[in-house]
C-alpha cells in the first residue's frame, strides 16, 4: 500500500477542513454551531411555590415556603391556608 502514489487532486482537498485554502466555512467546525439545550424543568416543590406566589403577590417568600413546608408540599391544603391567612388580614386592617 505504500507503493500507491497520494492522489492530491483540488477535490480531495476541499474535503479536509483543516487543509489550507478550505473551502469549509470555519464557523461550522466549532462547537459555537451546537444547538442549545432546553431549560431544565422546575422541581414540583418550586412549581407550587411559584403558583403560590403568583396568586398570593403580598404575602413573603418565607411565609409561603413555610406554609407549603407544613401542608407536605400540596398545594391545595397550602392555598386554602394563605387564603385563610389573607382573609383573617383582611378583617383585622378592616375592623381596626
Amino acid at each position: 500500500m505504500a507503493d500507491r502514489p497520494v492522489n492530491t487532486s483540488p477535490e480531495l482537498s476541499n474535503l479536509d477542513p483543516t487543509a489550507v485554502g478550505s473551502a469549509v466555512p470555519a464557523a461550522t467546525t466549532t462547537a459555537a454551531a451546537a444547538p442549545q439545550k432546553p431549560p431544565r424543568p422546575q422541581s414540583p416543590r418550586a412549581q407550587a411555590k411559584a403558583t403560590l406566589k403568583e396568586a398570593f403577590p403580598n404575602v413573603d417568600d418565607g411565609v409561603i415556603e413555610a406554609v407549603l413546608i407544613a401542608s407536605g408540599g400540596n398545594i391545595e391544603p397550602a392555598f386554602n391556608a394563605l387564603l385563610g391567612t389573607s382573609k383573617l388580614e383582611y378583617r383585622l386592617i378592616t375592623h381596626s
